[in-house]
């Protein structure tokens, strides 16, 4: 379960709360917390906003010290920077697109980060705003004055606040609520409790649309339906269902980045703001709603192999016996025995669990610069198991070589529909001079990243058609190429680290034609090199 609790300190009047991004992980400094939920493989996160009283901190009326303002009062007020991807906005009218606001308390931003203020109530907030000017006239304030949209955190109970907007004059108000799902499946339907705070002046209700997207707000990129009476201001708490509202189901919003918008055009349906006085001071006013309690539940992608993989893990690929390290090990353990001087084939094996997004391979080097002894090939780099259990069956992905610079990366997409447990061959080409030894640190996700360390070092005395033999021979004879006493697929590579062909036990061990040269037959963890005359 994760709960973002925000522990603002509580004022007697206000004062001002930075808000921050709705993160998917733990964060102590905000009560932010991950935990699994009782679901299996199912975790929570609940935006659960809440009210620590810090008596000591408490904000209060001063006299002003300016000299230009001796007379008036000002606010003291604390703040407190928590976390993003949640913003608000009032427009003038429904056409305008640029935002009527406080310059004191907005969060206008879903990606960066806000300053909502923190208010006991509707009316301290009003008392705030009518003084807190700087010039001589009553609510004259090119910031803070009662014409003005103020993102805030009420009071709604005790130890409970909410999040909304006064409206001021504005009667076009905007709310946006953004959940990274990629990588992610949402398993239940999110959900969110939404109210009336204060009925407003106008004696009217006001209607509010929800709507929901991926990717960006744009109507092209719309999931479902939008709803235009998703809320009506003084039919009191109402618990929205977000999915079942646009008539999607739950999945619908996995892998996704997600848009929860909620919009009105105010008690006159029109969105045009209402009138003011000759103090600057709305003749009416509109409701204000308040958000509290979202809930989501997901699935994330996690490892199976190889084993001992946790977020931000290290392993080392220990000449193909991965063993978890430490952060700062950046050797790759036992190294792998290349032939010096070629593009050799190293392979790697990874098994995702519930893999919804993307599987992403690249440099994470100390540093963050390429290493020039590894590459991938531009096609035949990621296999997939076949129904005989070999790894013979392309996978596609996209591939970005380093330009010497850069650092170069794999993106394996998506699966075209709901999640898979999938174990891939990945095959990384080392290209290390005679005796050297080089080592390239991955970092790898498919929702959940880590660190794979790997050292291959290169040894004609060795040779690798020594090494990990596994008693399978490979020989040539007759201007064939035999390989004896293997249980899976032989893959043959040229000196450059081509792939010249695949073929089944069977085929192998009655001979391979090929051309004369040098060749390297891989067959499981067995490699070995073979000389065909």
């Amino acid at each position: 379960m994760k709960k973002l609790l925000l522990s603002i300190l509580l004022s007697v009047l206000v004062f001002g709360s930075a808000f921050a991004q709705i993160r998917w992980q733990t964060n102590t400094t905000i009560g932010q917390e991950l935990k699994a939920a009782n679901t299996a493989n199912k975790d929570t996160l609940i935006l659960d906003f809440k009210n620590t009283v810090v008596y000591s901190a408490v904000s209060s009326w001063w006299p002003a010290r300016a000299t230009a303002n001796l007379g008036k009062d000002s606010v003291v007020k604390k703040t407190l920077q928590t976390q993003r991807g949640i913003q608000v906005k009032g427009f003038v009218n429904n056409s305008t697109t640029t935002a009527y606001e406080d310059g004191t308390f907005r969060c206008n931003n879903a990606g960066g980060n806000g300053n909502p203020g923190r208010f006991t109530g509707v009316d301290s907030l009003k008392q705030y705003l009518i003084h807190s000017i700087k010039t001589g006239t009553l609510n004259g304030s090119a910031n803070d004055s009662l014409t003005r949209p103020a993102a805030c955190l009420f009071n709604v109970g005790a130890n409970e606040i909410a999040f909304g907007m006064w409206p001021g004059k504005v009667t076009k108000i905007e709310y946006i609520y953004r959940f990274d799902y990629t990588g992610k499946a949402c398993t239940d339907d999110i959900t969110f409790e939404m109210d009336t705070y204060d009925a407003g002046t106008t004696g009217k209700t006001a209607t509010y649309e929800l709507a929901v997207y991926k990717s960006s707000v744009s109507d092209a990129n719309l999931i479902g339906t939008k709803v235009s009476n998703i809320y009506t201001t003084g039919q009191g708490l109402k618990t929205v269902n977000v999915a079942a509202s646009i008539g999607v189901a739950s999945a619908d919003l996995s892998n996704k980045q997600l848009y929860i918008v909620i919009k009105t055009l105010g008690t006159n349906n029109d969105g045009v703001a209402h009138p003011v006085d000759a103090s600057n001071i709305p003749l009416y006013y509109d409701p204000t709603v308040v958000f509290d309690n979202f809930v989501a539940i997901y699935a994330s992608s996690s490892w199976d192999a190889p084993s001992g993989i946790t977020v931000g893990a290290v392993l080392n690929h220990n000449n193909g016996s991965p063993v978890v390290t430490t952060s700062t090990d950046f050797s790759g353990g036992t190294a792998v025995p290349v032939y010096p001087a070629t593009d050799y084939p190293i392979n790697i094996y990874l098994t995702s669990k519930d893999r919804i997004g993307i599987l992403e391979i690249k440099e994470g080097n100390d540093g963050g610069g390429h290493i020039a002894a590894y590459s991938f090939a531009a096609t035949g780099a990621v296999k997939k198991k076949a129904a005989d259990g070999t790894f013979s069956i392309d996978v596609p992905y996209t591939y970005t070589p380093s330009d010497g610079t850069t650092i170069m990366y794999l993106t394996i997409p998506a699966p075209a529909s709901g999640s898979v447990n999938d174990t891939l061959e990945i095959q990384l080409l080392a290209n290390v001079p005679d005796l050297a030894t080089r080592a390239v640190r991955l970092e790898i996700t498919n929702g959940i990243r880590f660190w794979y360390n790997v050292a291959a070092v290169g040894d004609v005395s060795t040779s690798v058609d020594k090494a990990n033999s596994n008693g399978i021979t490979a020989y040539s004879a007759n201007n064939l190429l035999y390989v004896k006493n293997a249980t899976e697929y032989i893959t043959l590579f040229n000196i450059a680290g081509q792939k010249v062909k695949s073929v089944s036990t069977t085929v192998a061990a009655k001979g391979i034609n090929v051309n004369a040269g040098i060749y390297i037959v891989k067959t499981g963890s067995t490699v070995q090199k073979v000389i065909v005359d």
